[in-house]
């Protein structure tokens, strides 16, 4: 079962890096924050592409 989506980094994708640097929540150990918010800016993206290709099948 995939993990629930997490409210917090869903928001501070949509800002600005230097906006989303600014908050209390962002971590650079292991650059964990640029990876969340690439994964929830192409999420979207990504599970389109995965629908078409079960469609396609």
């Amino acid at each position: 079962m995939a993990r629930p989506v997490n409210r917090k980094c869903l928001e501070c994708a949509s800002l600005s890096i230097e906006a989303a640097r600014q908050r209390p929540c962002w971590t650079d150990e292991r650059e964990v924050c640029h990876k969340r918010r690439s994964h929830y800016l192409k999420r979207g993206d990504r599970n389109t592409e995965r629908r078409l290709g079960y469609r396609s099948k």
